[in-house]
């Protein structure tokens, strides 16, 4: 996505969380392989300013929510929030922080 190009996702895990929300209409279930060849037939059938559109906004959502140095900021933050209330509440802000992100 960080590319503009488009994706076809399963929505196993953690994929659909980290995945553009233009983009998310091409994920698919794990296990159903007749769903793929319908995905890339509709990518297939896009205009190319549709296309264009949508690997613009899936660049954007890459660079906006997982820039290194903006998750390093933020994991800094939580550590830091953590660290001045003790061990147990550094591990339940680390936690509450990883919920977010998934």
């Amino acid at each position: 996505m960080l590319f503009k190009t488009m994706v076809i996702n399963s929505t196993a895990g953690g994929v659909p969380e980290s995945t553009s929300p233009a983009m998310q209409q091409f994920n698919i279930e794990p296990g159903v392989a007749h769903i793929i060849a319908d995905k890339i037939k509709k990518l297939l059938m896009m205009e190319n300013n549709e296309m264009v559109g949508l690997g613009g906004s899936s660049r954007k959502f890459v660079i906006n929510n997982y820039d290194i140095k903006k998750l390093n900021k933020t994991i800094l933050l939580h550590y830091k929030k953590g660290k001045q209330a003790g061990p147990l509440k550094s591990l339940l802000f680390l936690d509450d922080f990883s919920t977010r992100l998934n």
